[in-house]
């Protein structure tokens, strides 16, 4: 669920994902919640920075189902109609939570 959308009588317990943070365009982070305990680490980079000869020729289809666009181009993008493989995806795991992904 949305963090706006979570009622305020559940209590989430876990929650981990990976998020692009406004400042770095190039850091995938991976964000890391249980009980106090919050993590934030840089994971490495989103695979939209890293020029595609450096892909394992194996995974590129599999890599593009995360892109926005399949012809992204972080050198010649720079009106950002396209941000690649950056995203936030984060699991909430908690007591009251409805059961819904979010796209």
């Amino acid at each position: 669920p949305r963090l706006d959308k979570v009622p305020r009588s559940s209590s989430i317990m876990r929650s981990k994902g990976f998020c692009w943070l406004a400042n770095s365009h190039r850091a995938a982070t991976y964000w890391s919640h249980a009980g106090k305990s919050f993590e934030l680490t840089v994971f490495g980079s989103w695979w939209a920075t890293l020029p595609r000869s450096l892909w394992p020729p194996d995974l590129v289809e599999t890599i593009l189902i995360d892109f926005d666009h399949r012809d992204h181009d972080e050198d010649k993008n720079s009106d950002n109609t396209s941000v690649g493989d950056r995203r936030q995806s984060l699991v909430l795991i908690g007591v009251g939570l409805q059961n819904e992904q979010q796209d």
